[in-house]
């Protein structure tokens, strides 16, 4: 590890004259992350809070490209986050401002400011007493990121032992079925997150998932790579429906809207149709609590993705710039749809599980409506209790929001629901 002082650097030490001591430690028994990735350097920082306030100080260190640097508090690491992982697993719910921070990629190394303005490592260490503060920092390595695919594609879906499977190779599409197309959400993958709606829909239509990196590439690229494999798709089948989650939505009607993609239906689950103001009010911190919930979650490889999660310790992140409430993009986004009209395709999918008006991510007004200017379009759809990662796998509502859905967009099915 170094130690960047006013802009010079140092090789780190634990020497006890040292303003900042650096120590590395083993992995030990109580780590939260299980299998994937897997901690491979452990480090205690601690800090001298005279020295902090009249220098600025950055610690730097260097990673490969599927790894990831990232600090904690280190009282919250020891004393917190094992309640935060149960509270996030059943409940969906996450520590307000964690105090968990991620080394951005600067030239040779990732680096983390500690004392840069409005940085909420600043805040919390301005917030605690005493003659030093600890860090706790780890690095980890991300397995399966050379595996994933870096460009979007679709793949047939399959049930195996109760997971969701993405088949490689060509799609094996049945000409007299309507194919419903699987669409996920920022940093995460088709995986165990839809396993209820695959269930709902395998009988009557082919099911295919469209994967995407979402963290660097604009959303516009993605759409228009998403039109092409609808066309592709629809010449193999009797026509697409998408069911999407999250940002999936917001690609899914750029590939409508801008790219004119033959999608016959959109049903949008916890989309941010106006912008995430998550992503606008934490928008050099955003990527922190993302990554943060992956652990969480205990990098489930079933709902996350790998290679988006390495991006995020990048600062060129388009998609999520995109994905900003009220960005340029999703403003001519909005604008087009009050022109266009595609709202009789479109039926969405609220939740309200936390004070009666969010799924905990996005608020259910910023779901059901499309906003331009004075001007704004509510969308058909159902509110229910759900949070943001429960739509196509909460048993619950599922079925009876597919059906009322399929009532609305005229999709005639037989034996599905």
């Amino acid at each position: 590890m170094y130690i960047f002082i006013n802009g010079i650097p140092h090789e780190a030490d634990n020497k006890e004259s040292s303003p900042i001591r650096v120590k590395q430690e083993k992995i030990d028994s109580h780590m939260f992350i299980t299998t994937n990735p897997t901690l491979i350097q452990k480090y205690t920082v601690e800090i001298e809070s005279e020295f902090l306030s009249q220098n600025e100080v950055e610690l730097g260190l260097e990673v490969k490209e599927d790894e990831i640097a990232f600090a904690m508090e280190k009282d919250f690491y020891e004393n917190d986050l094992r309640q935060a992982m149960e509270n996030f697993q059943e409940e969906g719910i996450i520590p307000k401002n964690p105090p968990f921070f991620l080394f951005k990629n600067k030239t040779d190394m990732v680096r983390l400011d500690i004392n840069a303005k409005g940085n909420r490592l600043t805040d919390w260490i301005r917030d605690k007493l005493g003659d030093f503060h600890e860090v706790a920092v780890f690095v980890a390595k991300l397995l399966g990121l050379k595996d994933e695919l870096l460009v979007p594609q679709v793949n047939m879906v399959r049930l195996n032992n109760g997971s969701i499977d993405l088949v490689e190779g060509e799609l094996d599409l049945r000409p007299d079925k309507k194919t419903a197309v699987l669409v996920h959400g920022l940093c995460s993958v088709v995986g165990d997150n839809f396993v209820e709606l695959y269930g709902l829909l395998e009988a009557e239509f082919n099911v295919v998932a469209f994967s995407y990196p979402t963290v660097r590439p604009a959303i516009t690229e993605n759409a228009s790579i998403l039109a092409e494999k609808i066309a592709e798709i629809n010449d193999g089948s009797e026509g697409v429906i998408v069911f999407a989650h999250s940002m999936g939505g917001i690609v899914s009607r750029s590939a409508i809207v801008e790219e004119e993609a033959d999608i016959s239906s959109l049903i949008m689950a916890g989309t941010p149709n106006n912008g995430s103001f998550l992503a606008k009010s934490m928008v050099n911190q955003f990527e922190d609590k993302w990554f943060f919930m992956a652990i969480l979650d205990e990098f489930n490889p079933k709902n996350w993705r790998m290679a988006d999660l390495a991006d995020l310790k990048y600062e060129s992140n388009q998609g999520i710039l995109d994905l900003c409430q009220e960005s340029p993009f999703i403003k001519e986004l909005n604008e087009l749809e009050q022109s266009y009209h595609h709202v009789n395709k479109y039926f969405v999918l609220a939740g309200n599980k936390f004070w009666g008006r969010s799924d905990y991510i996005v608020s259910a007004a910023n779901v059901t409506s499309l906003k331009a200017g004075d001007s704004a379009i509510n969308l058909p759809g159902m509110t229910c209790a759900w949070h943001h990662w429960g739509y196509y796998s909460d048993t619950d509502y599922l079925k009876t929001s597919i059906k009322n859905a399929f009532q609305y967009l005229n999709v005639p099915v037989q034996s599905t629901l």
